[in-house]
């Protein structure tokens, strides 16, 4: 992975048991735009001017394929090229 390293987020503001990854990174990242369908503890963040964007992923390595994508191309028209991958503890999506 280029860049920075991961960084593990946790959540203690929420009481609720997530079901999924998917839903533990929503909460954690408030009203977001989820993409794609997969599940799973790896979170692409895309940080445009007025919106923020995730992606979650099974395997850190499908979550840097799609990161090297979007570093390389771009995510859209308003692309600032903050691209992130992060994970959400499993604790979370207990």
């Amino acid at each position: 992975m280029r860049g920075g390293g991961l960084v593990s987020v946790r959540h203690d503001a929420c009481s609720r048991e997530h079901q999924t990854f998917r839903a533990a990174a929503r909460c954690v990242y408030g009203g977001v735009v989820v993409r794609n369908t997969e599940d799973g503890p790896f979170v692409l963040l895309s940080e445009c001017p007025g919106m923020l964007t995730l992606t979650v992923w099974p395997t850190l390595a499908q979550a840097d394929a799609e990161k090297r994508l979007l570093d390389s191309l771009g995510c859209g028209g308003r692309c600032g090229g903050r691209h992130h991958i992060t994970w959400v503890d499993t604790e979370l999506a207990a």
